[in-house]
């Protein structure tokens, strides 16, 4: 394949836009059930859809055992129905992640990717969406193959907890995957008592903390030679051009007379065996077939690959088929599955940059129980204005054991798939060099220029980006201050490339873009103060593959003479370019957990280098409203203390707290919250077991009804009456509790201040009537 050519890809079949797709939400709003998928919401079925793949289909799902992603594919293959062009709000893609356990599933929560109606598109796009996947890991020795789930619902994100949900445009694939096993260094000294790998007296166990871990320092294993394997793969299908491959590779990549010393041995008829493979026979048998194969997929196979435009995720899905042919165990170092990936924009194709997964065999893998491994990668690929965009080819080519050379490399082990993307959409203006993009992770188009808090446009996508499920909802509504620790993210343009391509560190004589970052008190009077505190990012080199290279953010004196600068004035340096993505893209840390409630200004201030000296850049402004929680006293412990969360107070009014009540008395009580940002509270039992078995509790109902959660107007909190029946529940002691939050975006997540209080009550049996036998 020429170095231009561009992937050719079978043209999608067109499938009209019904009104039920143009107008889908308002017929959910009217009908839940209109499409006859969510029945337990009541009304009748008018349209009956599930599982409609004519738009959009997940086609494949993995995890990443080394980086805990599970990750999945979605294809788009329509020019339109998909509410808007790319310079509107578009439509949401919703992936829903289960694992199972037993026979139950869990939930993982969900990915969202924005998708748009691309009129001049190739199709079909392809993007990628993944969550984090943090389970048990148990040791090498142990094969921890779990299954996986994963939904696709168009406009409509899955019902929490709902593994068997219908979607009306969307799919569900299923698939396994390996949990990376546990290391020597992470384990606590009582898992290794309990695995029975560390015995200890135990008189000393009554000594130590068994919950530490010890300084064990274990490195990996040597890869296993040649002989070792063959001997490994004596019973086994693996030909000797599959588990000989690296070591043959190896000898006609390095000069040809010290494989001869090898095996020259004076006045010897016989050389001595050796571990590794040397030249002979063996070795020019490996060699004539490694010359006749290309595109080997009998023991891995790539299924599929994706970008995702907002949050720079290259990913790819890698199969693997058989139990043996990957060098070891679980307890050894294995082999390595490597996909590079090449996009075809400014007329050839340009290299993405290689992801990475350490595959084993596995006893529990036959051919009809694969196991899916997915690999990651961050790039910043390309981007276009909204008006223009449009999908751009993307070559994934996997390679066992040997990094792809370039976008026309061919894999003795492994495939090439061409799919296309879509690049970032670029909303900067025409002449903005410099942009500030989110301040404690929102986005600064969604922080008010009149209050300075963070706020949801209707119909816009939640406050923090990308964050939590619920986005601002789970914060109780809109108008929401910041509070803890706020990172700041930018970027600037045009990024100079004066970093190392493999190392990602600044070359020799380099002027990189610097900057400093201010913050101000606006609502008094106050002098700026500049951040100056280190902070950890990730690079990714375009020519190292995973993991990334993991670095300190200082500030630190300019690398040349700064116009009008001091000489002790220190500086950020921008470590970004085209070729390396850096993440997050965190400019400064916003330390504003200890500040006091008001107005704060950041300001950043860049300097460019033109050729003699840093000259500074027009600054970037946004302000930002600071709260750190409600401030009041309350008695703890017996104590006046100043506490910094919502002020709560619930009691019982139909009897004394700690009350002696029987079965099927009906309690009531008053409760309050407090704070100058309210958000939402709830009102429930606190769960009990009863002899291991949980016991039954009903439902505290707020009598009249209350509104639970902030809704523009109670805005400082809300007072109201409860009630519970206790008619069926099991005697017992019993407590009402009364969780509240406020709206505070703190530490850059969907964390908010949270505060609690409870009333208890002794539910005994009713009395038995007089006269009654036991």
């Amino acid at each position: 394949m020429a170095k231009t050519d561009t992937p050719v890809v079978n043209p999608p079949v067109v499938a009209p836009v019904v009104p039920e797709r143009l107008h889908f939400k308002t017929f959910l709003l009217g009908n839940p059930n209109y499409f006859g998928t969510l029945p337990d919401f009541g009304g009748k079925a008018v349209f009956p859809k599930k599982f409609d793949t004519a738009f959009e289909e997940v086609t494949c799902l993995g995890l990443n055992p080394q980086q805990d992603k599970l990750e999945a594919i979605i294809s788009i293959k329509q020019h339109s129905g998909y509410s808007t062009d790319a310079c509107g709000t578009g439509s949401k893609e919703y992936i829903r992640f289960y694992v199972q356990h037993g026979a139950a599933w869990h939930d993982l929560g969900h990915a969202v990717v924005d998708v748009y109606d691309l009129a001049a598109s190739p199709l079909p796009l392809s993007y990628a969406a993944s969550v984090d996947f943090q389970e048990a890991r148990k040791f090498c020795s142990s094969e921890n193959i779990l299954n996986v789930r994963a939904i696709l619902s168009w406009n409509l994100d899955p019902t929490p907890n709902t593994p068997d949900f219908l979607p009306p445009w969307g799919n569900v694939v299923n698939a396994r995957v390996q949990v990376a096993p546990l290391t020597f260094s992470l384990v606590s000294i009582s898992t290794l008592v309990s695995e029975g790998i560390l015995k200890l007296d135990p008189a000393v166990l009554s000594e130590i903390d068994v919950t530490k871990t010890l300084p064990v320092k274990v490195g990996p294993p040597p890869p296993p030679t040649f002989t070792a394997l063959k001997a490994l793969y004596a019973n086994a299908d693996v030909p000797s051009h599959r588990f000989g491959f690296t070591e043959a590779q190896q000898l006609l990549a390095n000069p040809v007379l010290p494989a001869f010393q090898k095996v020259s041995v004076p006045n010897a008829a016989v050389p001595p065996a050796s571990e590794f493979l040397v030249p002979g026979a063996e070795l020019a048998g490996i060699l004539a077939t490694l010359s006749t194969q290309s595109g080997n997929t009998s023991f891995e196979q790539l299924l599929c690959a994706g970008y995702n435009p907002e949050t720079r995720e290259l990913e790819a899905v890698v199969q693997i088929k058989r139990n043996a042919g990957y060098s070891g165990g679980l307890c050894t170092p294995g082999s390595t599955e490597y996909v590079s990936f090449f996009a075809f924009f400014g007329g050839v194709w340009q290299t993405l940059g290689t992801g990475t997964v350490k595959v084993h065999d596995l006893a529990a893998i036959a051919p009809s129980t694969p196991v899916n491994y997915a690999v990651y990668r961050l790039s910043n690929l390309t981007s276009m204005p909204c008006q223009k965009l449009a999908g751009i080819p993307l070559r994934a080519i996997l390679s066992w054991q040997q990094q792809p050379t370039g976008p026309n490399f061919v894999p003795i082990w492994g495939n090439v798939i061409n799919t296309h993307v879509q690049p970032i959409i670029d909303d900067r203006a025409s002449d903005e060099l410099s942009r500030l993009m989110r301040i404690g992770g929102v986005t600064i188009d969604r922080i008010s220029d009149i209050t300075h808090l963070a706020y949801q446009r209707p119909g816009s996508l939640p406050v923090i980006a990308g964050d939590c499920p619920g986005g601002d909802e789970s914060l109780g509504g809109g108008d929401n201050p910041f509070g803890g620790e706020l990172l700041v993210d930018g970027d600037f343009f045009p990024r100079p490339e004066v970093y190392n391509q493999t190392t990602g560190l600044l070359i020799p004589g380099g002027k990189p873009i610097i900057y400093q970052v201010w913050s101000t008190r606006t609502d008094v009077a106050s002098a700026p103060s500049q951040m100056t505190n280190s902070f950890n990012i990730a690079l990714h080199p375009l020519f190292a593959p995973d993991p990334p290279v993991m670095v300190p953010q200082q500030s630190l004196p300019a690398p040349g003479p700064v116009s009008g600068g001091l000489p002790l004035d220190t500086y950020y340096r921008y470590m970004e370019t085209d070729s390396q993505a850096v993440e997050p893209r965190t400019l400064a840390v916003f330390e504003a957990g200890g500040l006091e409630e008001g107005n704060y200004l950041i300001e950043l201030r860049p300097f460019v280098w033109n050729g003699a000296t840093y000259v500074p850049l027009p600054s970037k402004f946004k302000t930002v409203h600071v709260f750190n929680g409600f401030k009041h006293t309350e008695i703890i412990g017996g104590v006046s203390t100043i506490v910094e969360s919502p002020q709560v107070s619930l009691n019982l009014t139909s009897v004394v707290d700690c009350a002696d009540v029987t079965v099927g008395a009906t309690l009531t009580g008053l409760y309050h919250v407090t704070d100058k940002f309210f958000g939402r509270f709830s009102i429930a039992l606190v769960p009990i077991t009863i002899g291991g078995i949980p016991a039954p509790e009903n439902a505290v109902i707020l009598d009249p009804p209350g509104i639970t959660a902030y809704n523009g107007s109670n805005t400082t909190g809300v007072t109201g009456t409860f009630k519970l029946h206790t008619a069926g529940m099991t005697p017992c002691g019993y407590t009402i509790q009364l969780v509240a939050h406020d709206r505070a975006i703190v530490n850059s997540h969907c964390y908010d201040h949270w505060n609690k209080i409870g009333v208890g009550f002794c539910l005994r049996a009713l009395p038995r009537p007089s006269g009654s036998r036991g």
